[in-house]
C-alpha cells in the first residue's frame, strides 16, 4: 500500500472523528484504521500521508512524528 491508496477525504474524516479539536496522532491513526477496515496501518505510511496533507494545507498540525496532532483548518 502507498499514500496514494489512502483517499485524502478518508484521512480528513479520520481527523474529524478523532476526539478533540486538536486530535492526537494516535487517535487519528486508530480512526483511519477503522475507516479503511485495516487491522494495522503502518505508522510510517500514516505519517507520510499526514505530511503530504499538511504540506498541501488539507489538514493542519504537526507531522514530524512527535505525539502532536492534527486538525481540520476550517474547524480552527
Amino acid at each position: 500500500m502507498q499514500c496514494k491508496h489512502i483517499p485524502d477525504e478518508t484521512f480528513r474524516e479520520a481527523v474529524r472523528r478523532a476526539p478533540g479539536t486538536w486530535s492526537a496522532s494516535t487517535d487519528v491513526h486508530e480512526e483511519l484504521e477503522l475507516l479503511l477496515d485495516m487491522e494495522e496501518l503502518p505508522w510510517n505510511l500514516f505519517m507520510a500521508k499526514a505530511r503530504k496533507l499538511v504540506a498541501a494545507g488539507r489538514i493542519g498540525g504537526c507531522a514530524c512524528g512527535c505525539s502532536g496532532g492534527f486538525y481540520l483548518p476550517e474547524a480552527a
